[in-house]
């Protein structure tokens, strides 16, 4: 490094800033890498290097999607794809395609993301980039599982995990089996969601990928106070999935043990915890609303607006609800749009609208039941405890 300063070798100095933001992201020095990323994109940008300044804008929008910062990853991603378009190399280009499938659905915009991840697919099928595919199908099987397309979401996931064993890639492995069991948890399908959860555990405690275990532990305390295990537990393994993602900045991770934690105290509680839910409510919402506005924002505003209701503060729920149903209108979450209407159902209800709440609550659990939700039974029994 210090001799292709000294003889200014620009090609070779960029060459090295990439690597050395690489070590640097390994480190958790974001700061330091992303300083790295930027002068190595100066200077391949100087020399017109297009692949060289390809991979410095992927490892800058990598860093920024690390970070939860989206918008900047996507422009990073934008740019990128055009250069990778320009020298008309399929790798780079599916490589592009598939990175702004998940900049986009991390967004929220997931229609733009399916069509970007289906390209990308296409495309790294013909020239059998099995790297490429994994991930393309990961982020399709995550995409159709917030579609409430649980049967294509497990297509998709499925056969992205048999070609990641194949390949022996036991990263991607851990992934798609956590996505697997979230797929499943959506379903109530308790049995096969543990059994997801348990083996994508084992892959990341083995490799140390922090990012994934805090997620895995999260869903799978999630799991067992829904399925009637241990309380105790179940809070303690969100709590420590919690942590590993405060140390990570793994923001979607938080929301989802907040929310999880927000839940747990809801069941079967003996105490009054009304206090620490509205916390963990209140500070899922706000990450919610500063990351994205996808399924992890409509998600807090849907148990936002619950708590109102609980709290009789029926017209901020009304608000709330209603925003959170023209969000899953327009990204076409049909389980979000579903649980956000027996929501509206419950708040027309307590307001003396019976026909209105009747109404409602039969049309989301269509939905529910139609794509095989686990919220189906609970909407089922309030619609006939409306009825005596």
């Amino acid at each position: 490094m210090k001799h292709s300063r000294a003889t200014g070798n620009h090609d070779n100095i960029a060459g090295a800033l990439l690597t050395l933001g690489v070590v640097e992201i390994h480190n958790g020095n974001f700061a330091k890498a992303e300083e790295y990323f930027l002068e190595s994109t100066s200077l391949a940008q100087k020399t017109g290097h297009r692949e060289r300044t390809v991979g410095a804008l992927t490892n800058l929008s990598s860093l920024a999607a690390k970070r939860g910062l989206y918008g900047e990853a996507r422009a990073h991603g934008v740019e990128a794809l055009q250069l990778a378009r320009q020298m008309g190399t399929p790798r780079a280009i599916a490589t592009q395609l598939t990175n702004m499938g998940a900049f986009d659905f991390h967004l929220g915009n997931y229609n733009s993301a399916e069509k970007f991840l289906q390209q990308a697919l296409e495309l790294a099928d013909q020239h059998d980039y099995g790297d490429v595919v994994v991930f393309a199908r990961a982020n399709l099987g995550e995409i159709y599982t917030h579609f409430g397309q649980y049967k294509e979401a497990t297509f998709y996931l499925e056969a992205g995990l048999s070609l990641a064993r194949q390949s022996q890639h036991r990263r991607a492995e851990g992934n798609l089996l956590d996505l697997l069991g979230a797929v499943a948890l959506a379903q109530g399908n308790w049995e096969a969601s543990e059994s997801c959860f348990v083996q994508s555990l084992q892959i990341a405690r083995e490799l140390k990928y922090q990012e994934r275990l805090g997620s895995v532990l999260v869903r799978q305390g999630i799991l067992r106070g829904r399925s009637g295990g241990s309380r105790a537990q179940a809070i303690a393994q969100i709590e420590e999935g919690m942590t590993i993602a405060q140390a990570g900045g793994n923001r979607e991770t938080l929301i989802t043990a907040r929310l999880g934690l927000a839940e747990l105290y809801e069941i079967d509680s003996k105490d009054d915890l009304s206090d620490q839910i509205e916390i963990h409510l209140n500070a899922a919402l706000t990450l919610a609303r500063e990351i994205s506005g996808g399924i992890f924002l409509m998600r807090a505003l849907i148990n936002w607006g619950e708590w109102q209701r609980t709290r009789a503060m029926l017209a901020d729920a009304q608000a709330i609800l209603e925003e959170a149903f023209t969000l899953a209108e327009k990204t076409g979450c049909r389980a979000e749009a579903a649980l956000t209407r027996f929501g509206l159902a419950r708040l027309a209800l307590e307001e003396n609208s019976r026909e209105v709440a009747q109404s409602m609550g039969e049309e989301s659990h269509k939905v529910l039941q139609a794509i095989g939700h686990y919220r189906a039974a609970a909407v089922e029994a309030w619609l006939s405890s409306t009825n005596r």
